[in-house]
C-alpha cells in the first residue's frame, strides 16, 4: 500500500454509501460514512486518535466535531470529499458559509 499512511490503511478500499450521505447533517453523515466502512466505533475511534465515547457521542450528536477531527477524517481516504467533511462540521456549529 505504497502511499497510504497508517491512518488510511483501515480505510483504502473506501467504499461509497449508498445515496447522498452529503446532504446529512454530520453526526448522521459520520455514522453513515463508518457503518459503510464496516468498522466498530472502537476500531474508527482509534484510528481517528479519539476516544470511542467521543466518537459515540458525535455520532449521537451530542458534541460537536473539532477541526482535528474532520481534518482525521479526510486524512483517512483521498476519496473522501473533504468540502463536503469541513462543510458539515462547520454547519454543526452553527457557522454561516
Amino acid at each position: 500500500m505504497a502511499g497510504i499512511t497508517k491512518r488510511q490503511a483501515p480505510f483504502a478500499h473506501f467504499k461509497k454509501p449508498a445515496g447522498n450521505i452529503e446532504t446529512l447533517p454530520f453526526h448522521e453523515m459520520l455514522t453513515a460514512w463508518r457503518a459503510n466502512q464496516e468498522v466498530s466505533q472502537k476500531e474508527c475511534a482509534k484510528i481517528l486518535g479519539i476516544s470511542a465515547q467521543y466518537l459515540c457521542d458525535l455520532e449521537a450528536g451530542r458534541r460537536l466535531p473539532s477541526v482535528r477531527v474532520v481534518t482525521a477524517i479526510c486524512d483517512t481516504h483521498e476519496s473522501v470529499h473533504n468540502a463536503t467533511w469541513h462543510t458539515a462540521g462547520a454547519l454543526a456549529h452553527g457557522w454561516k458559509l
